[in-house]
């Protein structure tokens, strides 16, 4: 057995510091690739392999010095040292600006897919949602339900309380919306103060239950302005998705004609496409 000096044993010692923070460097690295996609992986990929294969050339000199005796430079085990732990800082550092990176664009794509005023889904993220619940339906052959709603008379809540009184209805509106309907449905305001719920697994049974539930729940809320408080209706069109009726741009327009014939019919009321 080879005697072992107190500078192998120093060398010993930082040469198994510098493997370990190699290797933490490279399981860092490791970790980054289940979170990502693409070409994303395959960077984080080829950092994880070449910190992996630094690894070994950590480990050579150590296992040199411990089973051979041959003697290496303290100095240069320093340096080696030194370099994986910059690796593994710098590894850590990269990792973490990226992780805020994805935060980021998550946080913007839900903007981009939220509306300003009230928080509920844009008209083009509730019209991709709708598309993809016509698709999911065929597939599992249950009727997805269409409800497009507006404000009865809304014009003139602007006009005898203000536009930032309106505002605040179709905030109050989105909200009582989001409390009524499932959590499985999808709300998306699609224009001025018309909305457009999408109630998947849903027939027109069950569909026109949860309009009258929206709408009495509408009627019955107290709105306030200038601490005086009124009230407000919606007028709702309701349809179902059938297995020879599956064309969006159909679905809403038929949903439409009914919102319109709630209108003509006296307002406040649910009627079915």
């Amino acid at each position: 057995m080879i005697d072992k000096t107190p500078t192998d044993i120093n060398l010993s010692i930082i040469l198994l510091i510098s493997i370990v923070f190699q290797l933490a460097a490279a399981i860092v690295a490791l970790r980054q690739i289940a979170l990502v996609k693409g070409n994303y992986r395959v960077a984080w990929g080829c950092v994880s392999l070449a910190l992996l294969l630094m690894v070994e050339r950590r480990a050579s000199p150590l296992w040199r010095l411990l089973q051979q005796g041959l003697p290496s430079s303290l100095i240069d085990a320093y340096f080696g040292l030194a370099i994986s732990l910059l690796m593994l800082l710098g590894t850590y550092g990269i990792r973490q600006l990226f992780m805020s990176l994805m935060i980021q664009q998550k946080k913007l794509d839900e903007l981009a897919r939220s509306d300003d005023l009230t928080g509920l889904n844009n008209r083009r993220s509730v019209l991709e949602k709708a598309k993809y619940e016509i698709k999911r339906s065929l597939r599992s052959g249950l009727t997805s339900a269409f409800l497009i709603f507006d404000i009865d008379n809304f014009k003139n809540v602007n006009d005898t309380y203000g536009h930032a009184v309106g505002d605040d209805v179709l905030r109050q509106l989105a909200g009582i919306a989001l409390r009524e309907f499932r959590s499985i449905d999808i709300c998306g305001r699609i224009g001025g103060e018309e909305f457009l719920v999408v109630m998947p697994d849903t027939n027109a049974k069950s569909a026109s239950i949860a309009a009258e539930r929206f709408r009495s729940a509408v009627s019955s809320n107290n709105f306030l302005a200038d601490g005086k408080s009124f009230s407000v209706t919606v007028s709702i069109g309701v349809t179902v998705s059938e297995l020879d009726r599956v064309d969006l741009d159909e679905l809403l327009a038929t949903a439409d004609q009914a919102l319109y014939r709630a209108k003509n019919l006296g307002r406040n009321r649910v009627e079915i496409g």
